[in-house]
């Protein structure tokens, strides 16, 4: 084999390994439950008339549910890109609250997503090396779509938290599905 091969190869080795190694540095969402015929339909009609209910029920160590539900608000009308849409943390103002995005920091890795949607008291538990986040859009109690999310927990990780609820609206409002 010729140095400048062996060189190359060695390169492309370094460049791939580094970059496998960035995907545990960036925010990572997995849809987990989608109603047939998706989300958009909903949304649209909870969105016509005003902004959409989005509601952070816990936050991450350091933060406030009040201080992520305006990074929550920027992170869903950034996320859409087919309408202007804008959001309320207070359900008084929402044109329809029965329909809205829902979002929990750090709570069990086996919390039923439904549980975002019923209302039901929620129990943090956090791991020290990663922040994880589920939402789910709901009509009333009822889970129209779910998803969760996790990224590495560092000191600041504002900018990386609208990201992941940005990421997450968009896997939450898709069109039919298939």
């Amino acid at each position: 084999m010729s140095t400048v091969f062996k060189r190359l190869t060695q390169a492309v080795l370094a460049l791939a390994v580094s970059g496998v190694a960035a995907c545990d540095e960036v925010p990572q969402t997995v849809v987990t439950f989608m109603r047939p015929g998706g989300t958009w339909a909903f949304f649209d009609y909870a969105t016509s008339r005003g902004p959409l209910l989005v509601q952070v029920l816990t936050a991450p160590a350091g933060y406030t549910p009040d201080s992520v539900s305006a990074q929550a608000g920027a992170a869903v009308s950034r996320a859409i890109q087919r309408k202007v849409v804008t959001a309320t943390a207070d359900p008084a103002q929402a044109a329809a609250p029965e329909y809205r995005l829902v979002f929990a920091f750090d709570l069990p890795a086996a919390t039923a997503p439904e549980r975002l949607c019923d209302g039901t008291r929620l129990e943090q538990q956090g791991d020290p090396a990663t922040v994880r986040v589920i939402g789910a859009f709901c009509y009333k109690s009822e889970v129209q779509a779910s998803a969760t999310g996790s990224l590495p927990r560092r000191g600041e990780n504002g900018a990386a938290l609208g990201e992941i609820l940005a990421q997450m609206t968009r896997g939450l409002i898709v069109e039919e599905t298939r």
